[in-house]
């Protein structure tokens, strides 16, 4: 079978918004060096209404700062950038900027789920594109509040700050079916006494 490991990094961002919701100021890690943190501007053209929502759609307007705004810390970048969103709505500012169409992140879709037949345990198989899937496991832990917890087969790594994780990649749906399955059995099986039993009247 063709899958391996690829560790990832959770990107930290944070979002901040202006009085108006016409302007957010967008932190964070660098694509290229994720020790480091980046601000840019989100800016809604036009007379459309913002709307309640995390991720804008139409609209909006990606503004670059020109230098670029960064430092190691969220902190030390919030810092420089707040005083330039509380700008923009009046446009007082002098800063310069890079307009670019406003581009989402491509979010991988749920194609395939397997359920373990003894526990509340679970693995999702992500297509990232038609070569590229993705395998990601969760539980319903015994005492723990919150469903569908992120777990892990033996022996894949998770780095203590909770920063990277490591997921495996399968090249065809149909070996992620297989290793996924897989996975989910040896997570069980090892785990067993974590996960909240699934009763025999359940679906």
């Amino acid at each position: 079978m063709t899958h391996w490991r690829e560790s990832w990094r959770v990107r930290g961002t944070l979002v901040l918004k202006s009085k108006d919701g016409r302007h957010k100021l967008v932190i964070r890690r660098d694509d290229v060096d994720p020790s480091v943190f980046t601000a840019y501007f989100l800016s809604l053209t036009g007379s459309t209404t913002p709307l309640a929502e995390d991720r804008p759609s139409s609209g909006w307007t990606e503004l670059w700062p020109d230098p670029p705004i960064q430092a190691g810390t969220v902190d030390a970048v919030r810092s420089k950038a707040l005083p330039i969103l509380t700008e923009l709505p009046s446009n007082t500012g002098g800063t310069k900027f890079v307009a670019k169409p406003y581009q989402p992140a491509a979010r991988p879709t749920v194609v395939w789920r397997i359920d373990a037949p003894s526990h509340h345990a679970w693995a999702n198989v992500l297509e990232h594109s038609a070569d590229r899937y993705e395998i990601r496991h969760y539980g319903d832990l015994v005492g723990h509040q919150d469903p569908g917890v992120g777990i892990f087969p033996p022996g894949m790594q998770r780095e203590s700050n909770a920063s990277y994780f490591e997921s495996t990649f399968v090249d065809n749906i149909d070996e992620a079916m297989i290793v996924a399955a897989d996975e989910l059995g040896q997570i069980v099986q090892a785990n067993s006494d974590l996960f909240v039993l699934r009763l025999k009247k359940d679906d």
